[in-house]
């Protein structure tokens, strides 16, 4: 099962989910969506603007000489993880220095031990063609989903406005230099952000029991807006209770 899901900003979401017959699980599991969020064109809301302190996010005024550190929640557990970063509604190609992935602690500060690089067809660096994507290779990595996970996302070269997800619900981070393999929270303290940039999925090597991914399409409390900040959403704590497994993908519109 594959999926893409843009939405082009307040007003436009689109999810064009590919599915086919499942094909059967290998002994030790298959890949599956454990999270994701529809990139989105940057567009001026409120919090962008500096109107208002409970919405704010770097991406339109675009990156440089900077690491985003996106906190994620996965929905599956798994033994393996692959995440992918999109450029999606970029107009320049946009270098990555270096990425990574680690459990979270607490806010940006990463639990001892988990931090892992992040490669691309076995290098740290990659360059992401204007509106392209780009999966990372897999890690060996312990998901589980009663823990927060931590993707870093390191930029050298300035670049225009990136591609986002504006209403995420969720404390993220970014800040100056490269940082993606700092597991300490103390230089990203400074830069709280509450969107996610540049990582749009994560794919976990689940249990062969996990039969693949559910995605809800719908306006901004799909997003989670009348949940409270920071809470999981009722959906995917249903699905996490469910023997099948399933992971979420937010692709938010207006209407």
């Amino acid at each position: 099962m594959s999926f893409i899901a843009r939405a082009g900003g307040v007003g436009a979401a689109v999810v064009l989910l590919i599915a086919g017959a499942a094909p059967a699980a290998a002994a030790t599991g298959r890949w599956v969506g454990a999270w994701g969020a529809s990139a989105q064109a940057t567009f001026a809301n409120v919090g962008e603007t500096g109107i208002s302190v409970d919405s704010v996010c770097p991406a339109p005024k675009g990156l440089s000489n900077q690491t985003v550190r996106d906190v994620v929640s996965p929905s599956v557990d798994g033994s393996k993880l692959r995440v992918r970063l999109t450029n999606a509604f970029g107009t320049t190609p946009l270098t990555v220095g270096a990425a990574s992935v680690a459990a979270e602690l607490s806010g940006a500060e990463a639990v001892s031990g988990t931090m892992r690089r992040l490669t691309f067809a076995g290098k740290a660096t990659v360059t992401i063609p204007a509106g392209g994507e780009v999966m990372s290779g897999p890690v060996a990595f312990a998901v589980r989903t009663s823990e927060n996970l931590l993707v870093s996302i390191y930029v050298a070269n300035a670049t225009h406005s990136v591609t986002e997800h504006w209403d995420a619900q969720q404390d993220s981070f970014a800040t100056t230099g490269n940082r993606a393999l700092t597991a300490t929270d103390a230089p990203y303290v400074a830069g709280l952000m509450t969107c996610w940039m540049l990582a749009d999925r994560v794919d976990v090597l689940a249990a062969p029991r996990v039969r693949g991914t559910v995605v809800a399409l719908g306006d901004s409390i799909t997003d989670g807006l009348l949940v409270g900040f920071q809470r999981q959403r009722p959906l995917a704590q249903r699905s996490r209770a469910a023997p099948a497994g399933a992971s979420r993908l937010d692709a938010v519109g207006d209407r």
